[in-house]
């Protein structure tokens, strides 16, 4: 990102070419600035000097007068002082070349502690501060980012307008993103004014060009504006700020091409990473690979089902135009694990195209992971390859090489409520009736590998003070833990008071009412998100989780008071349940409906361009976000899976890379 920022030379700041290719191998010890000492300048400065309106300004006369008075003021008891002017450059290539290859491997405590040992003048450098600002992002530091913003944030935006709209729209984006963790929702304010206009003008007129700090714009833009569609129930002609930017798929194939061309590896990486979030992993490989001038529907891309060969032709592309080095494996083996994730589904079986892709991906991932540690056994430690290790876990438990230890969730299919993952955690929210709300007890799954290997990785993560990665390692360990109430209290730890992560800790309560089986969890449950309100209320800034979010708080606490046998708190709940209810968007009311009725449609898919008229029409507004109903599972999910399993691309001619 530093080679797109252009300042003046008030920075102070030199650049050292051959200072960058020292810190290719140096370790996480921050570099020493180099300094130039002058000739020390000496200067009488009495407290009250009768005469002299600026004492600072007088110099002696020659440089046997100065030594002289220096030698003098030094003298134990002098009363003057001495002035010594020091000449200090720093090499701030260094500085960004070794934060950069920090964050890279995902080490953030030891990036961040860099940063801060930076002198202060170079800490508040644009391109050092931008870098620090997107690590702490990455890092899932929200409660940092946030007081970064009300401190320091407006001297960074201040810096940044003479570096052209995209910085300052970059900034405000990651500071809005780490709001959202937060408080919960995002009020869509950050996209008005005239810097907001010049950045997305700038980035359709020059599309296929960006530069760095322009692709991560493009990407927190995508991810924001789903966020202010789901909180914020907006037409999505009036957010969908990334179709406005380009027209055709060919558009997004010539950043891709440009990107390759100038070998910004993790650009890529990242904005695939943006695209299947967004739109799912076969239409992100589409729109990058596709070279077919195509326009791009107003409706879901995956309405386009043309097949598609050679899912990673990518891993070609950068093995083969540039000679091999670390940082282009870690790349790689970051981006084949991400998408193997995100095509696994929740709580249905996968179909065997999806399967054999995933297993493609994680055959091209164990060899850059394999490379990566015969290279460096250090490498095993860092964040891409405690990814891998990741996904090889929750691989042996969804898809075990024994089909009968897959993992089965007919209970839950049977129970009177239904099941929603917006996360990788489920969240059971009884529905019916307040007297026919049961419960139902969470069933340990099994793993074929050792359950060690997940301590190790959780270790590490910790160790690196990669937050989002450590998250992601206690979800994983809930579904075969004996003492899963235990894990969700760990990690909900994590995010409250350590991320200062509001809105996955208030989902990881929610997870603990599958675990709840008795009148003493029950009550501590209770109580634990009574103090996530009380929390709310006090908070000063405002708090508005989302519209699906807050209904399943609703409906989880109303239960819990019934069963409690709290009537008067049950029959508040309920109210506050029923107002939740209406504030759902569209196709989601249109899902829970379905289940409610027991309408048969398994595997169905909510089209929001196509509803029919039975909703009234103050919930005729919808979310973006994709919606998929299996029975009684409603996954909140953005990766595209169910609507692409009958529309695989064939894989000859282009499977193997």
């Amino acid at each position: 990102m530093s080679d797109t920022l252009h300042h003046s030379d008030e920075d102070n700041i030199s650049r050292s070419n051959a200072a960058e290719s020292e810190m290719a191998h140096r370790d996480a010890d921050p570099p020493t600035p180099s300094q130039e000492e002058r000739e020390p300048t000496a200067s009488e400065d009495p407290p009250d000097a009768p005469g002299i309106d600026n004492p600072r300004s007088i110099t002696a006369p020659n440089e046997a007068e100065a030594e002289t008075e220096a030698h003098a003021l030094a003298s134990p008891g002098s009363a003057g002082s001495l002035e010594v002017v020091l000449d200090v450059t720093y090499d701030l290539e260094a500085y960004l070349e070794e934060f950069s290859r920090l964050a890279r491997k995902g080490r953030f405590e030891a990036a961040v502690a860099l940063f801060h040992a930076c002198p202060p003048d170079l800490r508040m450098h644009p391109e050092c501060a931008l870098d620090f600002v997107d690590a702490l992002s990455r890092q899932g530091a929200y409660g940092a980012l946030a007081d970064f913003a009300a401190g320091e944030g407006a001297r960074l935006m201040a810096r940044l307008r003479g570096c052209g709209a995209a910085p300052v729209q970059y900034v405000r984006c990651v500071f809005e993103l780490g709001r959202w963790r937060v408080c919960g929702a995002v009020d869509g304010s950050w996209r008005e004014g005239v810097e907001a206009g010049d950045a997305r003008s700038q980035l359709r007129a020059n599309f296929e060009r960006l530069d760095s700090v322009q692709v991560q714009l493009l990407c927190n833009l995508m991810q924001l504006d789903s966020e202010v569609e789901r909180s914020t129930k907006r037409h999505r002609a009036s957010t969908r700020e990334a179709e406005m930017i380009m027209g055709s798929s060919s558009d997004w194939h010539g950043l891709y091409k440009h990107l390759l061309s100038t070998n910004r590896i993790w650009d890529m990486r990242d904005l695939f990473h943006a695209l299947y979030s967004r739109y799912g992993v076969a239409d992100a490989i589409k729109l990058s690979l596709d070279d077919q001038k195509r326009v791009i529907p107003s409706g879901a891309l995956g309405s386009d089902n043309s097949d598609l060969n050679g899912w990673f032709r990518f891993v070609l592309d950068w093995t083969q135009c540039f000679p091999r080095d670390e940082s282009t494996d870690f790349a790689l083996l970051d981006l084949l694990v991400t998408m193997s994730l995100q095509l696994l589904s929740h709580g249905r079986e996968n179909a065997e195209a999806i399967k054999k892709i995933i297993a493609q991906a994680m055959t091209h991932a164990n060899h850059f992971a394999i490379s990566l540690s015969l290279g460096n056994p250090e490498n095993v430690q860092t964040s891409p390859y405690l990814k891998w290790a990741l996904a090889h876990q929750r691989l042996a438990r969804e898809l075990p090489i024994n089909v009968r230890r897959t993992p089965s969730y007919a209970y839950l299919a049977r129970a009177a409520g239904i099941v929603i993952w917006n996360s990788n955690l489920p969240i059971f929210v009884p529905v019916g009736s307040v007297h026919d709300r049961g419960r139902v007890t969470w069933e340990k799954q099994s793993r074929t590998t050792s359950e060690h290997l997940l301590h190790l990785g959780l270790s590490a993560a910790r160790k690196n003070g990669d937050y989002v990665l450590a998250a992601q390692y206690w979800e994983e360990m809930f579904y075969t833990s004996d003492a899963p109430l235990d894990v969700l209290g760990q990690l909900s730890r994590l995010q409250r008071d350590v991320q200062g992560d509001g809105v996955g800790c208030l989902r990881t309560c929610l997870t603990k009412y599958l675990c709840v089986s008795d009148e003493t969890s029950m009550e501590e449950l209770s109580h634990e998100l009574q103090e996530q309100d009380h929390r709310d209320s006090e908070s000063e800034s405002t708090w508005s989780i989302d519209p699906v979010t807050r209904w399943c708080q609703r409906a989880i606490q109303s239960a819990l008071s019934h069963h409690l046998g709290r009537a008067l708190q049950t029959g508040a709940f309920l109210e506050e349940e029923e107002r939740a209810y209406e504030e759902l968007p569209c196709d989601f009311k249109r899902l829970l409906e379905d289940v409610k009725t027991g309408k048969d449609d398994r595997g169905s898919r909510v089209d929001a361009d196509n509803l029919d008229g039975n909703l009234s029409e103050r919930s005729a507004e919808f979310g973006m976000g994709t919606l998929y109903r299996d029975g009684n599972f409603i996954i909140c999910d953005s990766s595209g899976y169910f609507s692409r399993v009958s529309a695989m691309m064939s894989f000859e001619g282009g499977g193997d890379a």
